[in-house]
């Protein structure tokens, strides 16, 4: 005799799960059902098993969770009921662990959506069918964490969940339990880096997902911890140094989901300069804006502009970005010639013709005519740079 799936196609009930159960001639497939397992004490089958066989424990487990909720027959949504625990029951009894359900259920293709997908509560139902059986201790957090490979994938995940009010109670919840877990077990903020990819490129770490929850550990670390007094920025300048965050600061604060920790990232940068007694002409040096030929065009000049403003209104000083780049190059002559050497590449002709642009503003406002402009370009800069030819 057919082991029912056989049957259920020549029926053509259709070709997905909602449409055999609620497809008036189902009574002829449950009614082999019987009369198989009469003639087979020792091998019977089951409607579970049939609709598995046929449609996979992804589509059925869905299906159910689908027909439960909305079928309009009180009759469908009770066998959709039924068939929901005849599958939890099946897969406990051949012995399937909580992490090959998840496998089954195919919920490591949902990615950010996992938490909204009907396949999500029939975890949750194994999961305490499965501990409850078995005197097991499988928890939800850690089978999404071997399902999904681990913390970085999980709680980018976690990030993208806490957005959707559907979801966000859930995402909190184990956000809670990991970072509890990770303090249980001690961890080091630098291991925690590491787990949540954020130890790789600076650019890329200021726009990830994680930093959200890596700085709430820093925070659960220090509570725990009354020595360590740890902080993002300072985590992220161990790393990578001052300039490379500053660098990638001013690339984040361009993106509208880094924004948030880039400023408050940059304005801590810069207090901490202001505190520790650094000037502007200080920091033109330690951003390396002389000795490196292409950070001056780069996003260090951002970071020097935006110090100069926190210098000034600090200091009651009215210095500006020009009158610092004219003293760290030399003079006038010099910083001319670097702009204009620099406007033939295509790389740093922007942003060379707006500085260019500013110095001779700053000449005209300063009344320089035709002939002392001359002269004012053909004084020889303080470090030997060469001068500019008077035609510039």
């Amino acid at each position: 005799m057919d082991d029912g799936v056989g049957v259920l196609n020549s029926l053509k009930l259709g070709n997905d799960v909602v449409s055999a159960l609620t497809h008036k001639k189902l009574t002829q497939l449950t009614t082999y059902i019987a009369m198989f397992n009469e003639n087979n004490l020792d091998k019977t089958i089951s409607l579970i098993g049939v609709l598995t066989a046929r449609y996979g424990d992804d589509a059925v487990a869905k299906s159910l969770a689908y027909l439960e909720k909305y079928a309009e027959s009180p009759q469908v949504v009770e066998l959709a009921k039924q068939l929901r625990k005849d599958q939890l029951s099946s897969w406990l009894n051949d012995g399937k662990s909580v992490d090959h359900v998840f496998q089954l259920l195919k919920l490591g293709d949902e990615g950010v959506t996992v938490f909204a997908n009907r396949k999500f509560t029939v975890l949750e139902d194994y999961i305490t069918k499965f501990n409850s059986e078995t005197n097991g201790h499988a928890t939800l957090l850690n089978t999404l964490l071997k399902g999904f490979d681990g913390e970085s994938n999980l709680v980018t995940i976690l990030s993208h969940a806490k957005r959707d009010l559907a979801t966000e109670q859930l995402a909190r919840k184990l956000e809670k339990e990991l970072l509890g877990q990770w303090l249980q077990r001690d961890l080091e903020p630098e291991k925690v880096m590491m787990l949540l990819n954020l130890d790789n490129h600076v650019d890329v770490v200021l726009k990830s997902e994680n930093l959200r929850t890596f700085e709430k550990y820093i925070a659960e670390f220090n509570g725990k911890n009354s020595n360590s007094q740890l902080s993002l920025l300072g985590m992220l300048t161990e790393k990578f140094g001052e300039v490379g965050v500053a660098k990638a600061i001013v690339s984040a604060k361009e993106n509208s989901n880094s924004a948030w920790v880039a400023n408050k990232l940059q304005k801590q940068q810069l207090q901490g300069w202001l505190d520790n007694g650094m000037t502007v002409d200080d920091l033109f040096t330690h951003l390396k804006l002389k000795t490196d030929d292409t950070a001056v065009f780069g996003r260090s000049l951002n970071t020097l502009d935006d110090y100069v403003k926190l210098y000034n209104t600090a200091n009651a000083k009215k210095d500006t970005l020009m009158g610092v780049l004219l003293r760290g190059f030399g003079g006038e002559s010099a910083l001319a010639n670097k702009l204009s050497q620099a406007r033939v590449y295509t790389e740093t002709d922007a942003k060379a013709t707006k500085l260019l642009t500013m110095q001779f503003q700053k000449w005209k406002s300063g009344g320089l005519n035709p002939t002392n402009l001359v002269a004012k370009l053909s004084e020889k800069a303080e470090d030997g740079a060469p001068k500019l030819k008077k035609t510039v």
